[in-house]
């Protein structure tokens, strides 16, 4: 008997319910981002002093740094898409004389 394998690439049935999860969760974070920016617009009509400039110089940056990383989850979310795996069936065959 000889053997045969037999190669092909395949995307795993997993790869999509993976991809709509993560794409979920970046929206998720999406929203946070908006309420974390509208919290922030919120406190801003009633602080004076320099306590007031420092914490927003500190909290400025934060609502972007949660879109980045939401746009970094959807980053992934195209990579997961891509994601291929070699599948390889091996058969038996007989020797024909």
């Amino acid at each position: 008997m000889n053997q045969q394998i037999h190669e092909s690439e395949a995307t795993p049935e997993e790869v999509y319910a993976i991809a709509r999860e993560v794409e979920y969760l970046a929206d998720q974070v999406d929203k946070i981002a908006w309420q974390v920016a509208r919290a922030g617009q919120e406190l801003d009509g009633g602080w004076i002093g320099t306590a007031k400039t420092k914490f927003f110089l500190a909290f400025a940056p934060l609502p972007r740094e949660i879109t980045s990383f939401s746009k970094d989850l959807r980053g992934k979310v195209t990579q997961i898409k891509v994601i291929r795996v070699i599948v390889q069936v091996v058969r038996w065959v007989e020797d024909q004389f």
